[in-house]
């Protein structure tokens, strides 16, 4: 029987080689436009806790150093995309709330 633990890093893993790919190609695509990072939950711990990670694959999106949104689970790369385009969309809005300098 696997403990709770060690079943989410043999998730992890699955669910990292079908996002790795997509999380690259969209990295590249969406430079000058989203700053993407990778975290590695098992290596970091601390990171994972201080956000409230709770499942893998989780993306998290910031604006300003604040949370926006997370996707927790595998999604397939059209239906990612269409989530970065959603953050895209609200980052005017997000930026004029984050900063000092409001129009």
């Amino acid at each position: 029987m696997f403990s709770e633990r060690r079943r989410m890093s043999i998730q992890s893993i699955l669910y990292r080689g079908r996002l790795m790919p997509d999380f690259d190609s969209l990295s590249e695509q969406y430079t000058g436009k989203l700053a993407f990072a990778k975290v590695n939950a098992d290596a970091s711990p601390e990171i994972s806790s201080k956000y409230g990670v709770q499942g893998l694959p989780t993306l998290k999106f910031f604006c300003g150093g604040r949370p926006l949104a997370e996707i927790v689970g595998y999604l397939p790369k059209p239906a990612l995309q269409k989530q970065l385009d959603t953050m895209l969309s609200m980052h005017k809005d997000c930026l004029q709330q984050s900063s000092s300098m409001k129009s």
